[in-house]
């Protein structure tokens, strides 16, 4: 992003821009500047810019969580299957001991 450094004409002060009313003004004097259009053109194309990088970054963090827990349930699936086969595992395993005890 183009950052715009402007400082007042009256105090040389910096001045603070109010980006939806496209003015800046000056917290030391209080002068307001209005901008000329070619200044609103680029203010306006650099916050366009800003939000559309911020919500692209925030789509892909989204993004990045929904991975993440899809892999964590996928981890949690995994150990949930292999506790169930062993658990089966077992219980075959008795059923034969107790077949053999009985026989």
């Amino acid at each position: 992003m183009k950052l715009f450094q402007l400082n007042c004409q009256n105090c040389n002060g910096s001045l603070e821009i109010d980006f939806d009313n496209l003015i800046a003004y000056c917290p030391y004097c209080g002068q307001k500047l209005l901008f000329d259009i070619d200044q609103m053109k680029s203010i306006i194309t650099e916050i366009e810019k800003t939000k559309r990088s911020q919500e692209q970054t925030k789509r892909e963090q989204e993004k990045t969580e929904r991975l993440k827990l899809e892999q964590d349930f996928n981890k949690y699936e995994i150990k949930t299957t292999v506790k169930i086969a062993f658990g089966c595992f077992g219980l075959v395993a008795l059923l034969f001991l107790l077949l053999e005890l009985l026989l």
